[in-house]
């Protein structure tokens, strides 16, 4: 360490310009930072529900939704001339805004309807044309509210319907900050007397996630520096040691951040409370250096102020390389998480907390040597914090050590009280939680949750592919309504078990035809699959002949078979649309878990048959027969559109996406929802040969909680094992290196069983605190370690030495412990609620930490003090 702060201290103008050149460098990397708000990079990358998400949003072509929702609050509700043509207006703006696809943007102006165009079978929009007279809008109530798939999502569920929706689709990459600034631009334009319009849903609520952050990085950075300058300057009473650390920070965040842009990292929402985090933690060390640098020239080195600046730096360089070196573990700690931006904040962090003592070993003591006898100013009138606490911090400790017995078992018994307390920790999350319940946002957001279905999104792909399978057969395992298959013919596995034939599609080629005869393939469909003594039996029927025997369709003359099995069109059996009947009908039960409204096969065929006049069981019976399947598909396609039927169905008919709107989504019920249709897959879909894949923002969501969990068991783990080694390599004892870790192991316990107490949620934002507090905490004990290893090197007794480190390094650690927690607590004021938690629960953590190494460390030193003191 000598050859970074000897130059700097002999050669400080050379030092510095070689600073300022590698900064100038760094800074061109800022303008390469680009904000990323997207909420699905929050869910681990690697993840089986990213991965599944990814796949459904390309395989039927969903996207996110931004959703406007029209209130009017005429007496009749959303019926009435006014609000349609409101909802009309509004609508052909939402499409014109640059980047909007019009297909992309759904409403009653947009809708298929019940009518079609005169001379034609394409279906009108139900706002084409626009009802004008109070018959027309009555009509157009009547029609639209008899196809019940509407209610809860275009038309308000309350009566009558108060409001309608405007959705718009987001495409992947757009720039939803843009957008959503267009689309309150659209909705102001076309502000009507009546009608309220609301916005919610996860785009636009990432967007002003994003922008709620950056106003908060405007104001709380300088209040953060306002705050930690104070309290430096009325330890320390020196303007330029306020000055100059604080310089030392801004620096460090420019190069920080130009570091970021250089290597193309994205800033996620996650990185934006990093420049309060480095501005608390870069101040640190620069305390300890200015306390010691006064203290010696209040001594015997008034007269030399470099002289005084290097004797600090000699005691000090070790003591705070081991701290910023467990520090940037703690952060590094963060790398091991499945989630990106959990992982390159921890990176990013810790780059930025070497660099901050880099900037400590040079540039710090550069300055303080160019200002000389500047520096002691004022040092050698009056009575310094140091001085006056110390007579206090060793008090404190005398007391501590003649109690240690009492000390530590009521150490203990607080560590059990806080362990239960931590067992009460519940786990939630979710974009909206980062809005204050005040903010238009989150107030829309409740409004349109209570009226609609709900703005949080869970998609379930429903594959009927599982039972494809190849075999050449022969007329032997034929009879007249059945096929039966050796595992060796359907290959590895089996082809599944039985019931996931039923549906699929099997066609029987013949082989090594005779030319004089002539061989067509047959096609047919299983009905029903057992297994039986040596194979798996299928059941056969034909789809034009159903009552024909199977032998009779075969080619006359025909032995050899080549038999494909797929599963094309096994969603669209009228038995298997029964089965997701019943699938549909459970989930839209499960009211109690927050599911507001389902969408999938069943419900799109059977509503479009009701909105064309059918009632719900003539509906039922057109579906229950293969003709009135296709009758149906027909017409939904010419009224949806193979887009929208592309958003339903797959090409081949063996996939489907059922669609759950759900509002007021909490982790716990989602589990449970989670829960409860994976035994109905197991119980009812998979025995049919149908598995259920999950996505959309919830599968995210509770992958990303996930992700949380693991990361802070990885996190603390790392962390605390990083500073056990570090420290234990440096003083050469697992016992101190385990006593350096405990009033931050202490204080995480403590934070934790706070949480539980208190039912504050474990979260994205709040998950993060045990890596920085045992990061951060842990510079208290190596500080006074450090010292308490120099006096017994120098063979004083133990439980002197113990007092008089305390008394020389306690009042440091205390206007440490004030600066960072001050630093963090500025977080409190956050307009985000998630950030305002973390801020509160690391000032609790650093005073936790400040506490146990005050009391707890002491004890713990003096167990195995002259046996450490013995080994060096």
């Amino acid at each position: 360490m000598h050859r970074l702060y000897g130059p700097a201290i002999d050669r400080p103008l050379r030092v510095l310009l070689t600073f300022g050149l590698l900064l100038a460098l760094s800074l061109p990397g800022l303008f390469r930072l680009r904000l990323l708000t997207d909420g699905r990079a929050l869910a681990p990358a690697a993840s089986p529900e990213a991965f599944e998400d990814r796949s459904i949003r390309a395989e039927f072509g969903v996207r996110d939704l931004l959703v406007a929702v029209v209130r009017s609050s005429d007496t009749s509700g959303v019926f009435n001339a006014r609000t349609l043509e409101h909802v009309a207006a509004l609508t052909r703006d939402l499409q014109a805004i640059p980047g909007v696809r019009p297909e992309d943007v759904t409403s009653l102006a947009t809708e298929p309807g019940d009518h079609v165009h005169t001379g034609s079978f394409d279906f009108k929009a139900w706002l084409d044309p626009l009802p004008k007279t109070p018959e027309e809008v009555r009509d157009l109530e009547r029609r639209l509210l008899r196809a019940t798939i509407y209610r809860g999502t275009l038309i308000s569920s309350d009566t009558p319907p108060s409001a309608t929706a405007i959705l718009l689709g987001v495409e992947d990459g757009a720039d939803r900050g843009a957008l959503a600034r267009a689309v309150r631009g659209a909705v102001a334009a076309h502000a009507t007397e009546g009608d309220q319009v609301l916005l919610a849903g996860a785009p636009l609520a990432e967007s002003q996630l994003g922008l709620h952050l950056l106003q908060d990085l405007a104001l709380l950075v300088p209040i953060a520096f306002a705050v930690m300058g104070a309290i430096l300057f009325l330890s320390l009473r020196n303007a330029w040691l306020v000055v100059l650390p604080l310089a030392g920070v801004a620096a460090c965040l420019l190069a920080t951040f130009g570091l970021m842009g250089w290597c193309g990292a994205p800033v996620y929402l996650t990185c934006l409370v990093m420049p309060v985090f480095l501005t608390a933690v870069g101040v640190a060390e620069s305390v300890h250096i200015c306390d010691q640098v006064l203290h010696r020239l209040r001594g015997g080195d008034a007269g030399d102020p470099r002289g005084a600046l290097r004797a600090t730096m000699d005691e000090l360089a070790r003591p705070m390389t081991n701290s910023a070196v467990t520090t940037a573990i703690g952060f590094l700690s963060f790398a091991v998480s499945p989630i990106d931006p959990v992982r390159v904040f921890g990176l990013f962090m810790a780059a930025g907390v070497m660099l901050s003592l880099l900037l400590s070993l040079t540039v710090f003591p550069a300055c303080l040597a160019l200002l000389g006898p500047r520096v002691g100013s004022g040092a050698r009138t009056g009575s310094s914090l140091r001085e006056r606490t110390a007579p206090l911090f060793a008090a404190w400790t005398r007391g501590v050590l003649a109690r240690r017995r009492t000390v530590l078992f009521a150490s203990v018994v607080l560590a059990a009280a806080a362990a239960l307390g931590a067992s009460r920790v519940r786990i939630q999350d979710s974009w909206i939680e980062g809005f204050s319940p005040g903010s238009e946002l989150r107030r829309d957001t409740a409004v349109v949750d209570e009226l609609f279905g709900g703005t949080h999104l869970l998609r379930l792909r429903l594959r009927g592919d599982t039972a494809k399978a190849s075999a050449h057969v022969d007329l032997g395992d034929l009879d007249h309504s059945s096929l039966l298959l050796s595992p060796a013919q359907l290959g590895p596995g089996g082809g599944g078990p039985p019931g996931g034939f039923v549906g699929d599609r099997v066609v029987l080629k013949p082989v090594n035809v005779p030319t004089v005869i002539q061989a067509w393939p047959v096609e047919v469909r299983v009905t029903d699959a057992r297994a039986e003594a040596g194979g798996t039996r299928l059941f056969l029927t034909s789809p034009l002949i159903p009552e024909s025997s199977l032998l009779d369709l075969l080619p006359q003359g025909t032995v050899e078979f080549d038999c494909e099995i797929d599963s094309k069109n096994r969603l669209i059996e009228p038995s298997m649309l029964e089965v997701l009947r019943a699938f549909e009908e459970h989930l839209a039960a499960q009211r109690p878990l927050g599911v507001g409204a389902v969408l999938g096969p069943w419900t799109h065929l059977s509503n479009l048959s009701a909105m064309l006049g059918a009632d719900p069981e003539k509906a039922r019976a057109i579906l229950a027969q293969r003709k009135g399947v296709a009758r149906t598909l027909d017409l939904y396609r010419r009224n949806r559109g193979e887009r929208r039927t592309r958003e339903v169905f797959s090409a081949d008919f063996d996939r489907g996406l059922v669609t759950l709107l759900l509002g007021n989504a909490s982790y716990t019920r989602v589990s449970e929802l989670m829960r409860d249709l994976r035994a109905w897959e197991r119980e009812h879909l998979a025995p049919n040969g149908v598995r259920v894949d999950l996505g959309g923002d919830l599968a995210l969501s509770q992958a990303t909680v996930g992700g949380i969990v693991e990361t802070q068991l990885g996190s603390l783990a790392l962390s605390l094992l990083g500073i056990v080694l570090v420290t234990a390599l440096l003083s050469r004892s697992i016992w101190i290196g385990l006593c350096c870790a405990v009033p931050c192991a202490g204080a995480v316990i403590s934070t934790f069983g706070l949480m539980g107490v208190l039912g504050i949620p474990l979260g994205v934002a709040t998950g993060m605190f045990a890596g920085i507090t045992i990061g951060v905490g842990d510079d208290f004990a190596i500080h006074l370690w450090e010292r308490l290893r120099g006096r017994l090197g120098r063979g004083e007794a133990v439980e002197g030495a113990i007092v008089a480190s305390m008394a020389d390094v306690g009042p440091a650690i205390l206007v440490d412990a004030l600066t960072v927690g001050a630093g963090f607590s500025v977080l409190v004021l956050s307009r985000v609620p998630t950030d305002a938690r973390l801020g509160a629960l690391l000032v609790f953590s650093i005073a936790g930490c400040l506490a146990a190494t005050l009391t707890l460390l002491p004890p713990l030193l003096r167990l195995r003090a002259r046996r450490v003191a013995g080994g060096g």
